[in-house]
């Protein structure tokens, strides 16, 4: 799902909805990936999400009074574009905003290359590694893996490139750099090959990271604290790899 703020309130805009739009511009909001439905008659699955409206405490103190009427128009507006792309928006939550912004300052603009891919699970796997940074450091390490396999297996199938289901990640990786001439061994500067070797690098360490700490194995780390600051080094790591890897394909695609 690619839905961003402004998508909705541009929206509310459309609607000539002023207030409500001006509502929620002063806001920031994400979406957390829940789950897939599959309906029964064989329709299109649909992504099961929550959404958080990241809101300064002038607007919070006033969302059960004289701002109802505005928050359900924002609401139903969410619930409208969500089902426009087969989303369904289980519950909106409406959170303290502290500071200008809670996310890291690259995650919009990984969220924003992954989108482009127009792939869902693509898009799922990164709300669930952004989802579980924090809370849920040992899953987030699995979701940063699975959200580089996507990646990689997406830009393989796109380029006709042959790959077994079952390959690990390094190997996914390795196919991918090859296609994409991202492999040290293309570049004769040794500044380049230095740099694609810890791309490589980078990728292999987030695969161990799942082998040996994510939520299926035992965790080997020696405290809470050093579990949650490689999970959210797992999940930045992967982020910003994922993003290098869609923006040069992106590219290749285009000097065809």
């Amino acid at each position: 799902m690619a839905m961003e703020l402004e998508d909705v309130t541009q929206w509310l805009r459309d609607g000539e909805e002023w207030e409500a739009a001006e509502l929620l511009s002063q806001c920031d909001f994400r979406y957390e990936y829940v789950d897939t439905g599959f309906p029964l008659d064989g329709g299109p699955q649909t992504d099961i999400l929550e959404l958080y409206v990241h809101a300064p405490r002038r607007i919070l103190d006033r969302i059960g009074s004289d701002l109802k009427a505005l928050v359900g128009l924002i609401e139903e507006a969410v619930s409208q574009i969500a089902g426009s792309q087969n989303s369904y928006v289980r519950h909106v939550y409406w959170v303290p905003r502290i500071g200008q912004t809670l996310a890291n300052p690259s995650d919009s603009d990984v969220e924003k290359a992954l989108a482009r891919l127009d792939a869902k699970h693509v898009r799922a796997a990164w709300s669930k590694a952004l989802s579980r940074r924090d809370a849920d450091p040992d899953g987030a390490i699995t979701a940063a893996k699975t959200l580089l396999e996507s990646v990689c297996k997406h830009i393989l199938s796109n380029d006709g490139v042959d790959f077994a289901r079952n390959s690990d990640l390094p190997t996914l990786y390795h196919l991918v750099a090859e296609s994409l001439r991202l492999s040290p061994g293309q570049h004769r500067d040794k500044n380049f090959k230095r740099i694609l070797g810890n791309c490589q690098a980078v990728v292999s360490g987030v695969a161990f990271l799942r082998n040996q700490m994510g939520d299926a194995h035992a965790t080997e780390l020696d405290s809470e604290a050093r579990l949650q600051q490689f999970g959210e080094l797992a999940v930045n790591l992967a982020g910003i790899v994922a993003q290098f890897l869609v923006k040069v394909w992106e590219q290749q695609r285009v000097q065809q």
